[in-house]
């Protein structure tokens, strides 16, 4: 499990793929299906931006995934969770959650173990 830090609705971390970048977006992309929470935004260059749903708790939040090419085959990917009404104090963890959910379902896969 990663560990996500969380203060004040957003929420980050980071997490190392042995993967070349192209491979890696098409990796977040693919587990993200499985998330029936969030929808792909925008995808340009090395960044997804995808919007979670609104729920009982709160108005939905934006989780960007930042790509950055560390070697020909190892790929630093950077979550981020900013909520979509910029003065929310609490999330209730689903911020984080999403977050784990995704790398959790990149890890579940041998070949895409940190290096």
């Amino acid at each position: 499990m990663v560990t996500v830090e969380t203060q004040n609705a957003r929420s980050r971390t980071t997490l190392d793929l042995a993967r070349p970048a192209a491979l890696a977006i098409t990796d977040v992309l693919t587990a993200a299906i499985g998330n029936p929470r969030l929808r792909l935004e925008r995808a340009r260059d090395l960044r997804l931006v995808y919007r979670a749903r609104t729920n009982w708790a709160m108005f939905g939040h934006y989780l960007t995934v930042d790509f950055e090419p560390l070697a020909d085959s190892v790929t630093r990917l950077k979550f981020f969770v900013d909520p979509v009404v910029h003065r929310t104090a609490f999330d209730w963890g689903q911020g984080a959650r999403d977050i784990r959910a995704l790398t959790d379902r990149l890890l579940r896969d041998d070949a895409l173990r940190r290096p």
